[in-house]
C-alpha cells in the first residue's frame, strides 16, 4: 500500500468535494429527508450519515441553514442515521427503507456536550458505529470522494443550482532507469449536477510520459494513462456506472523496446428490487500485454499477455433490525499467454473458467456484539472449492473494539497443478487477498475511538493456494513496483493505523503495513525452480494544518523479494530490492488570496532506488527522481 496521493486527490481534499446539490422545495420521489435541531433551533453544517448495515455502505449529507438535509434515492435496507456535529452529543436513529421509491421523513435532535457520553448515550453508539466502517471509505469522505454526495445547504424553497466542476493539472520530470529523464504532463476534470431528479457524475483524467529521444532517433521508455468514469443516478431506475480505462507504456527488456498495455472496461447497475431487496450486476473485460510478467525468474504461472472476462450479480436484504443476508454469483474466464509450455500443451496459451456462488450475513447480539458468516462455493474445469468464512466483532468497553476473522479454502481436484497454473493481480490498498486468493486466512484485531482520534492494530496471516502479483500502488508508471507470491506462501503481516486532532489546527494520520514471509516454490520461465521470500514494509504520515490549509505527506515503502534456487549448485538470487521516499506539499491559496474561485498548489518529490522493470537486468544504484507540480481550480 503506497499512500501516492496524485494531485487530484490532494488537492481536491484541501478545496473540498464538488458543491453538494441543494435541496429543492419538493424532495421528489424517493428522498430521506429531514431536519437536525436543538431544543427546536435549526441546526446548520451538521454532518449527516447514512451507513447501511448490510452490505455497510456509507453516504453523507449536511444540513443547510434550516437544518434540512436530504438523501435522493436511498436503496431499500436497514440504516442507521447519525447526525454529528463538534460540541454536541451524537444522535442516532434506526431507518428501515421498505423501497428505493419511498419518502422518508426524520428529524433528529442533538443536545451539547458537557464532557464525556455516559455510558449508553448515543455518542457511545456513534463511534462504535463508525469503527464498523472500513478506513478507506472514511478517508474518501474526509476527501470528498463519496459516490453520492447529496446534501441541502440552502433554505427550503431555493432552486437547485446547475453542475459544478473541478479540473487539475501537474506536470514534472521523472528519472528513467537507463539514465534519461522523461516529461510528465496531466491532468484530471469532474463534473457533477442534477437534470431532472437525474445524478451525473463524469470524472476523467489523463498522464503521459514523454522520453527523450536516443542516439538514432530511438524513443525510450515512455507511455500515456487515461480513465473515463461516468455515474447515472435515478430515484426510481437505480444507478448505472461506465468505466473505462487506457494505458500505453514502452520499457526496455534487455536491447530490445517492449509494449506494456492495459485496457480495461467496465459497467455496473444497482438497484432496487421488491419492496425490500436490493440488487447490482457489474461485467469487467480487461486486456494486458506484458504488466503481470517481469523478467525470466517471475513464475511460469504468470502470463506475459492475457484476456479476461469477468460478469457478477449480488443481491442483499434485511430480514429484521438486527440481522441481514446478501448473496451472489460471479463468473470469471482468463485466456493467457505463458513463456513456458510445460503448462499448456496449446503452444504456451492457457485457458480458465471458474464460476463462483456466496453467500452470508450480518447478526447484530445486542449493542456490542456482531457476527458475520458465509460461504462461497466454486466450481472450475479441474475440480471444485469451498470456503466457509466467519467473524465476530465484540465493543470492549468504552471506544475499544475486537475483530476476528478466520476462513479456509477447501479444494476438491482431479488436477492437482490448478493451483499452480491460476493466477490473480491484487492491489494491497483495495482487494482482501483473504476472499480472492487465500487457502487459509486469519486476521485479528483491535481499535480504539473514531477516525479523527483512531489507535488501530491488526494481525493476519495468509496462506496463498494461487500465483498472485500483489501491486503497491495506482499509478500505471510505478506498476513495477509490485511482488509475486506462489502457492505455499504464508504471508504473516501487521497493519497499524495513529490519527489524532490536536484542536482545530492540526489533523495527523499515520498508516503502516509490514509482512515478512514466503516459503512456496515455484518452476520459473528460465526453466529453473525456486523458493520464494518476500518482505515489504510501507508507511506515511498524513498532516493537515487546517488553519493554514496546508497538508504534508510523508511517505516511505521498501520491498524485497529474494529467490532461493533448489538446485544447491545455484546462488541465490534477489528479484526485487526496492525503496521510495515520498514527500508532498499542497496549500490552499485562497488563505492568502482573495480569489474569486478556490484554488491550490501541489508540490510533489520522489526518490526512488534499487532494481527496477524486470529486476537485475537493470541495475541502478543510483537515486531516480520524479518531481511534479501543479494546480487545482474549482468552480
Amino acid at each position: 500500500m503506497k499512500r501516492s496521493v496524485y494531485l487530484p486527490l490532494l488537492l481536491l481534499a484541501l478545496l473540498g468535494a464538488a458543491p453538494a446539490i441543494g435541496a429543492g422545495a419538493d424532495p421528489g420521489r424517493g428522498a430521506v429527508s429531514g431536519q437536525v435541531l436543538e431544543g427546536g433551533i435549526p441546526l446548520a453544517s451538521v454532518q449527516v450519515y447514512a451507513y447501511q448495515l448490510v452490505d455497510r455502505t456509507l453516504r453523507l449529507a449536511t444540513t443547510g441553514g434550516g437544518g434540512e438535509f436530504l438523501f435522493d434515492a436511498l436503496p431499500a435496507g436497514l440504516y442507521k442515521l447519525v447526525a454529528f456535529k463538534r460540541g454536541f452529543l451524537p444522535a442516532v436513529v434506526m431507518l428501515t427503507r421498505a423501497s428505493r421509491d419511498a419518502a422518508q421523513w426524520v428529524e433528529l435532535q442533538l443536545a451539547p456536550a458537557a464532557g464525556q457520553a455516559e455510558p449508553g448515550r448515543p455518542g457511545e453508539e456513534f463511534w462504535s458505529l463508525r469503527e464498523q466502517v472500513p478506513a478507506d471509505v472514511l478517508r474518501e469522505l474526509e476527501t470528498g470522494g463519496t459516490e453520492t454526495l447529496l446534501a441541502a445547504h440552502e433554505p427550503p424553497g431555493t432552486p437547485r443550482p446547475g453542475f459544478a466542476a473541478a479540473m487539475s493539472a501537474e506536470t514534472g520530470t521523472l528519472d528513467l532507469p537507463d539514465g534519461a529523464e522523461a516529461a510528465m504532463t496531466g491532468g484530471e476534470v469532474r463534473l457533477e449536477g442534477q437534470l431532472r431528479g437525474l445524478l451525473l457524475r463524469l470524472d476523467g483524467d489523463y498522464r503521459q510520459l514523454a522520453p527523450e529521444s536516443f542516439a538514432g532517433g530511438m524513443a525510450g521508455q515512455g507511455g500515456e494513462a487515461s480513465s473515463l468514469a461516468v455515474r447515472l443516478a435515478h430515484g426510481s431506475h437505480g444507478e448505472l456506472d461506465l468505466r473505462s480505462r487506457v494505458n500505453r507504456l514502452n520499457t526496455f527488456v534487455g536491447d530490445e523496446l517492449v509494449p506494456v498495455d492495459f485496457q480495461q472496461y467496465g459497467v455496473r447497475w444497482s438497484g432496487s428490487i421488491g419492496s425490500t431487496g436490493e440488487s447490482a450486476l457489474s461485467a469487467w473485460y480487461t486486456e494486458e500485454n506484458g504488466l503481470h510478467a517481469q523478467g525470466p525468474v517471475a513464475p511460469a504461472a504468470i502470463p506475459i499477455a492475457s484476456r479476461s472476462v469477468r460478469l457478477e450479480g449480488t443481491y442483499a436484504r434485511p430480514l429484521t433490525r438486527d440481522a441481514g443476508l446478501r448473496a451472489g454469483l460471479r463468473f470469471r474466464q482468463r485466456t493467457g499467454s505463458y513463456l513456458d509450455e510445460l503448462l499448456s500443451a496449446s503452444g504456451g496459451r492457457l485457458s480458465t473458467r471458474q464460476l463462483e456462488a456466496f453467500g452470508g450475513g450480518d447478526l447484530l447480539l445486542g449493542e456490542r456484539v456482531e457476527l458475520e458468516y458465509g460461504l462461497a462455493g466454486g466450481l472450475h474445469e479441474n475440480g471444485v472449492a469451498v470456503t466457509p468464512r466467519a467473524g465476530v466483532g465484540v465493543g470492549l468497553g468504552g471506544s475499544w473494539r475486537g475483530e476476528a476473522l478466520v476462513s479456509h479454502r477447501f479444494e476438491m481436484e482431479n488436477d492437482d497443478r490448478w493451483g499452480q497454473r491460476e493466477f490473480l493481480p491484487l492491489l494491497v490498498v483495495e482487494e482482501d487477498p483473504c476472499e480472492m486468493a487465500g487457502l487459509s486466512c486469519y486476521q485479528l484485531g483491535v481499535r480504539r475511538g473514531n477516525e479523527e482520534n483512531l489507535f488501530a492494530v491488526e494481525l493476519a496471516s495468509r496462506d496463498y493456494d494461487r500465483t498472485v502479483r500483489l501491486y503497491f500502488s495506482r499509478d500505471f508508471f510505478d506498476q513495477f513496483e509490485s511482488l509475486f507470491l506462489v502457492p505455499g506462501d504464508r504471508v504473516p503481516e501487521v497493519r497499524v493505523t495513529l490519527s489524532r486532532q490536536f484542536g482545530g489546527f492540526l489533523v495527523a494520520r499515520w498508516e503502516s503495513i509490514a509482512a515478512l514471509g514466503g516459503g512456496g516454490t515455484f518452476l520459473a520461465a528460465d526453466q529453473n525452480a525456486y523458493r520464494n521470500g518476500v518482505t515489504y514494509l510501507v508507511t506515511s504520515l498524513d498532516t493537515r494544518f487546517l488553519n493554514l490549509g496546508t497538508g504534508v505527506l510523508l511517505a516511505f515503502q521498501r520491498l524485497s523479494q529474494d529467490l532461493e534456487p533448489l538446485d544447491s549448485r545455484r546462488p541465490g538470487l534477489s528479484s526485487l530490492d526496492a525503496e521510495r521516499l515520498q514527500l508532498t506539499l499542497v496549500q490552499d491559496l485562497n488563505v492568502f488570496f482573495d480569489l474569486s474561485t478556490e484554488w491550490a498548489m501541489r508540490v510533489n518529490m520522489e526518490l526512488a532506488r534499487g532494481t527496477t522493470a524486470y529486476g537485475d537486468q537493470h541495475p541502478f544504484e543510483g537515486f531516480r527522481r520524479r518531481i511534479t507540480t501543479g494546480l487545482s481550480v474549482r468552480f
